[in-house]
């Protein structure tokens, strides 16, 4: 902004003519002065030249400190401290506190240091660390651990569920050391999830962003997922918006991009936003570090492509987790879940059948083997035959209505070949002692 605008519309703040001043700032803000910009929130922040807007305010200083306004940093910080035109999170307030206290605002440093003697005072409150000389207090780690129960009862995924109570346990020794004034560890918390369709990586994540959130580290734990249709657009100027619109929603929780490689394409078109999108995306991962965590999920191969598309994005995403595809018992165990879930009692007979067409079909599709979605299918073909076959019964019981038998899976048989009807049978033979 040059002096004399600056100082044009000082006049009309010290004249109390608040509209002109008001006016002036927008002007410049629409340029991209960052001072005007920061100008502008402080305006609408106390209610001077138009009604008071914190949301309006929070976002123009938001836009000013990613510009490196310092001043705007110091007012960020500010309003995430009172939850003023966002929700509260003192976290983030602290850490906008100490980069505009790295640039030689006093102010800055001074609240910063206010702030961490409040959280320490609260967190010994809370956490019940007033203990008598000598006693030993117990680990912060296991004070806070969560339980993790759902994401244990997820079936195999042995690894992954290792590898995800690691992030977990880092994230909140992360947390902890930044209540506490020390030096940040220089951790990602995001995420690549590497793995074939169906090997349950949208279910692994959204109960990861609720452990986030069980634990303090994410304020909502919710989930949003989007593939490339979400962030990019066709035409000039749009993708910057979709993209920043999904980021936004995301926070506080968890961005996740599935087929995140689909955002560049192999040929250089000039008409293709993709690049743009992950440009954005990586700013923003830098800028809200600790309000979203973004995991970017698809093929094993296709992924490795994904990270060497861009120098930013092996250093972004700090751990690539592998997702196995199922074995062929893992596989029966799904289908018998949903048998479970949906109180269905199937027979021997079928099971058998269940477990060679999934087999079967694993084998045929290879890569292109959709896992769990896969027994899913399969769960709904035999729904679909029991309701044809009860449809034909004079009278339903209880026990029918609950029961799934080999004539629930004769359209399985008939697309896996004669090879496991005599399989079927052989079982069927010595489950009724005529072998």
């Amino acid at each position: 902004m040059e002096k004399e605008r600056i100082a044009e519309a000082e006049k009309w703040e010290d004249e109390g003519i608040y509209d002109r001043a008001l006016a002036i700032y927008e002007q410049e803000a629409e340029k991209g002065d960052a001072e005007a910009i920061n100008r502008v929130g402080l305006m609408l922040y106390t209610g001077r030249g138009r009604r008071r807007d914190l949301s309006y305010a929070f976002s123009c200083f938001q836009r000013a400190a990613d510009l490196d306004f310092t001043p705007a940093m110091t007012n960020l910080a500010g309003m995430f401290e009172k939850g003023e035109g966002v929700f509260p999170d003192t976290a983030i307030a602290l850490e906008w506190y100490d980069r505009a206290a790295e640039r030689g605002d006093a102010m800055a440093a001074g609240k910063a240091k206010k702030l961490r003697k409040e959280i320490k005072e609260k967190e010994r409150q809370e956490l019940g660390l007033e203990e008598p000389p000598g006693r030993k207090t117990v680990s912060l780690l296991a004070a806070e651990q969560p339980d993790g129960e759902r994401l244990e009862k997820l079936i195999g995924l042995r690894e992954v569920k290792e590898e995800l109570q690691t992030v977990i346990s880092l994230a909140k020794l992360e947390r902890m050391r930044s209540r506490r004034g020390l030096p940040r560890i220089p951790t990602s918390r995001h995420l690549i999830f590497s793995g074939n369709p169906g090997t349950g990586k949208t279910t692994v994540a959204r109960l990861l962003a609720e452990e986030y959130k069980k634990c303090g580290i994410l304020r909502k734990g919710h989930l949003v997922e989007v593939t490339r249709v979400d962030l990019v657009s066709q035409y000039i100027g749009e993708t910057a918006i979709k993209t920043d619109e999904k980021i936004q929603e995301a926070r506080g929780g968890i961005l996740f991009i599935d087929e995140a490689y689909s955002l560049f394409t192999e040929a250089e078109d000039r008409r293709d936003f993709g690049r743009e999108a992950v440009e954005i995306l990586l700013k923003r991962m830098e800028d809200y570090r600790d309000d979203l965590v973004v995991v970017a999920a698809g093929y094993p191969e296709l992924m490795e492509s994904f990270l060497s598309s861009n120098p930013g994005l092996r250093s972004r995403f700090g751990r690539v987790i592998r997702f196995p595809d199922y074995s062929d018992e893992e596989m029966l165990q799904i289908f018998r879940l949903l048998c479970s879930q949906y109180e269905l009692k199937p027979d021997d007979e079928l099971l058998e059948i269940v477990r060679v067409r999934l087999k079967t079909l694993k084998k045929q599709r290879g890569s292109r083997f959709a896992n769990a979605r896969e027994a899913r299918q399969i769960f709904e073909t035999v729904i679909a035959a029991q309701a044809r076959r009860i449809a034909l019964m004079p009278k339903v019981s209880e026990e029918a209505l609950s029961s799934l038998i080999e004539e629930d899976g004769e359209e399985l048989k008939e697309k896996a070949g004669s090879g496991l009807a005599d399989r079927v049978r052989e079982l069927h033979e010595v489950s009724h002692g005529q072998k």
